[in-house]
C-alpha cells in the first residue's frame, strides 16, 4: 500500500516571514489605537521577529514576538515564550489575532503582487511538490494558516491541488495526521513540520515524523530531536519524493 505525504506549509513549503512581520507590524499599530499611514519599523526588526520565528504555533503567538523584540526580552526555549503570552494576556492576543487577519486581507485586496513576494516558496519545496503531483502520490498540506491562503501562494507559483487536500488546524497536529492517514486507505504516513511542538508525541509505529531543517527551527532542535522525528534537509524531502514514486 502507498505512502501518504502530509507537509506542513509555513517553514516547509512557504518562506512567509516578511508577510507575517508586515501584517503583525500593521495588527499591532491598530491595536494601540494607531490611526492614519503604517509607520516605518525600526531597522533590524524584521530580524529580530525572524530570530523568534520558530517559537509561532498561531496567528497570536506574532503579537508575543513584536514584544519581545520591543522589550529587548530573551527567549531560549518555548515554556519561556508561553510565559510571556501569558503575561500579556487571552483577551489582547485574540484582539490582535483578529487584526492581524484584517491586515493580511487588507494587503491581499490591495497589494496582491507584493503580498505574493512575501510569501516565498522554496525551490526544492516547489519541485518536491511538482514531482509528488506527477507521480499522483497521496498528498495532504497540513497548517495552521487558512486553506485560502495556501491554495492563493501556491496557485499563484503554478502549483494546483484539490482544496480537500489543503487542511487547517488550530490545535495538536498528530491527532489530524492520524485523522488523514485513516481516511487516506494508506498504509503508513510521512509527517513533514519544523515547528517541534507538532511532532511530539508522535509514537504511532506508522508514521514517519520528520523535523524540517530550512525552515523556522532552532539549532538545539535538530541537535536532539524528539523520538520518531528525525531531521530532514532540503536534499533529504526530494529523496523521499522520489523514494515514495518509485524512482531510485
Amino acid at each position: 500500500m502507498s505512502t501518504l505525504l502530509v507537509l506542513d506549509f509555513d517553514g516547509v513549503i512557504c518562506d512567509s516571514v516578511e508577510e507575517c512581520f508586515v501584517s503583525s507590524w500593521e495588527a499591532r499599530f491598530r491595536l494601540r489605537g494607531g490611526a492614519g499611514p503604517i509607520p516605518d519599523p525600526p531597522g533590524g526588526s524584521l530580524d529580530a521577529f525572524a530570530h523568534l520565528r520558530p517559537f509561532v504555533r498561531n496567528g497570536e503567538d506574532f503579537l508575543v514576538i513584536l514584544e519581545a523584540a520591543e522589550r529587548g526580552i530573551a527567549v531560549s526555549d518555548q515554556a519561556a515564550f508561553d510565559a510571556l503570552a501569558a503575561g500579556i494576556g487571552t483577551s489582547v492576543l485574540r484582539d490582535f489575532n483578529a487584526r492581524f487577519y484584517d491586515a493580511r486581507e487588507r494587503l491581499l485586496a490591495e497589494e496582491r503582487d507584493r503580498w505574493l513576494r512575501m510569501n516565498r516558496v522554496y525551490p526544492h519545496a516547489r519541485a518536491a511538490l511538482a514531482a509528488a503531483i506527477a507521480a499522483e502520490l497521496p498528498l495532504r498540506i497540513l497548517s495552521t494558516k487558512r486553506s485560502t491562503y495556501i491554495l492563493e501562494i501556491l496557485s499563484a507559483n503554478g502549483i494546483q491541488l484539490p482544496s480537500e487536500d489543503v487542511n487547517h488546524t488550530t490545535g495538536p497536529k498528530v491527532p489530524v495526521v492520524r485523522e488523514l492517514l485513516a481516511a487516506s486507505g494508506c498504509a503508513s504516513a510521512v509527517f513533514v513540520d519544523d515547528q517541534i511542538d507538532y511532532l511530539l508525541g508522535l509514537d504511532d509505529p506508522r508514521i514517519d515524523g520528520r523535523l524540517a531543517t530550512w525552515g523556522y527551527v532552532r539549532p538545539e532542535w535538530l541537535e536532539e530531536p524528539p523520538p520518531g522525528a528525525r531531521p530532514i534537509d532540503p536534499d533529504g524531502l526530494l529523496a523521499l519524493v522520489s523514494r515514495l514514486a518509485g524512482r531510485p
